[in-house]
């Protein structure tokens, strides 16, 4: 399967932006290509959140999703 066939697997959800942004960029620095996905409505502000407790989310290239979560839950630990 080429790179512009695989799919993007959801790693983590981001309970606000800045979150969100830090985690794809953790990634990126571990080599492995993330985006992120907002959940929220232009114009509507943060309303999406008041049905879900969350911004958005992390994706990742199927093929990278293990290793995403393996850092994801290190990072995880490291806060607890």
């Amino acid at each position: 399967m080429s790179r512009n066939e695989e799919e993007l697997v959801k790693v983590f959800d981001a309970k606000s932006e800045i979150e969100a942004i830090s985690v794809s960029s953790l990634l990126q620095g571990e080599g492995i290509e993330a985006a992120v996905q907002s959940r929220q409505i232009p114009t509507y502000g943060t309303i999406a959140m008041a049905f879900k407790d969350v911004w958005g989310y992390v994706l990742v290239l199927e093929r990278d999703e293990k290793r995403a979560r393996d850092i994801i839950q290190a990072l995880e630990e490291v806060e607890d």
